[in-house]
């Protein structure tokens, strides 16, 4: 199986994008707000986070995320309508179609890959170099990228790892059960949080440790202290995630202020 490319923006991005966002209560109220017409509410809150409205006029509403995450039939009828706002896409264009910053070419596919690769990067060297009339535009939200310095492009902000585990902290990503929402401590919900997840989270931890959690629900605090500073690390993550996406930006971890953002884990 493949590894997860981190440089290669796909849809699952935008689902991240998508999950922060919703679990951001001032995006909440402010999808209300424009709603309901409440033209107060709606300008207290743009005058709060200046793309506010932006991102509601291009994104509108967003609702809980489906258990069955990205195949779920409403996240269907929610991205393929804006997928062009994040993706850009290579296409197969007619003859009567060719749109500005775009030029239709047939590729042969050669018995080998890296050279028919050549063939097509020999194809753009000389387009370049003969000059662009005018370029394609870039998709509107340019997620997990940030200029990396003069000359250097861009790099991904935050890995697609960090941005996985800090998703799992979050009540819409991971849907635990009652069992959860019926722990009396923090520290009680954490261990219902390792019980459920441990396997995706993909974190080292003693067999015995593990016989210990899975069966009786305990761990000793020593071995505790390292697991609870792994899942508050991913709870500061998500909350600067979906903080920073009331802002345009995605994945970003730059300190703001994450008082409008749902934690799961904090004693109502």
């Amino acid at each position: 199986m493949a590894q997860k490319n981190d440089n290669l923006f796909d849809e699952e991005w935008v689902s991240f994008f998508y999950q922060c966002l919703s679990e951001n209560l001032d995006y909440s109220t402010y999808c209300t707000a424009r709603e309901t017409g409440n033209t107060k509410q709606s300008k207290l809150l743009e005058s709060k986070y200046p793309h506010v409205a932006d991102l509601y006029n291009d994104l509108g509403t967003l609702f809980g995320w489906p258990d069955s995450g990205i195949q779920h039939e409403s996240w269907r009828e929610w991205f393929l309508p804006r997928r062009h706002l994040f993706i850009q896409d290579v296409q197969e264009l007619s003859s009567r179609d060719v749109q500005p910053g775009h030029v239709r070419v047939v590729v042969p596919l050669l018995e080998s890959y890296e050279d028919t690769r050549k063939l097509v990067e020999l194809f753009l060297v000389d387009a370049y170099a003969a000059g662009v009339d005018e370029y394609a535009a870039a998709p509107k939200y340019k997620l997990h990228s940030k200029a990396a310095g003069k000359g250097a492009g861009k790099v991904v902000a935050v890995g697609y790892k960090q941005v996985k585990t800090a998703l799992m902290t979050s009540y819409r990503y991971h849907g635990l059960d009652e069992d959860f929402e019926l722990r009396d401590t923090t520290k009680a919900m954490m261990l219902e949080f390792l019980k459920q997840e441990f396997i995706a989270l993909n974190w080292n931890m003693p067999n015995a440790v593990w016989k210990e959690l899975n069966e009786q629900g305990t761990m000793h605090e020593a071995e505790f202290v390292t697991f609870r500073r792994l899942i508050n690390q991913a709870r500061s993550d998500f909350k600067l995630l979906s903080a920073n996406a009331m802002h345009g930006r995605f994945p970003d971890l730059s300190l703001v202020d994450t008082s409008a953002v749902i934690d799961h884990f904090e004693m109502q």
